[in-house]
């Protein structure tokens, strides 16, 4: 979790030294664990570790997944 943590720090600091405009949507704080597991059970550990470093991301006009 550690290097995912600090990778996601060294990504978000480069992005916004850039001045992207996405990293407001990866400066939403994480959740705790055990409200993690309340809200989305048994996930993969890349998606625990995910959010909990980020809940989430803003949804943008003409946005596609």
């Amino acid at each position: 979790m550690t290097a995912v943590t600090e990778l996601l720090d060294s990504i978000q600091g480069e992005l916004s030294r850039l001045g992207r405009p996405v990293v407001a949507d990866l400066e939403r704080p994480g959740l705790p664990a055990d409200e993690l597991r309340q809200l989305l059970g048994d996930v993969p550990e890349e998606v625990s570790d995910w959010f909990s470093w980020c809940n989430g991301g803003r949804r943008r006009s003409g946005q596609t997944v």
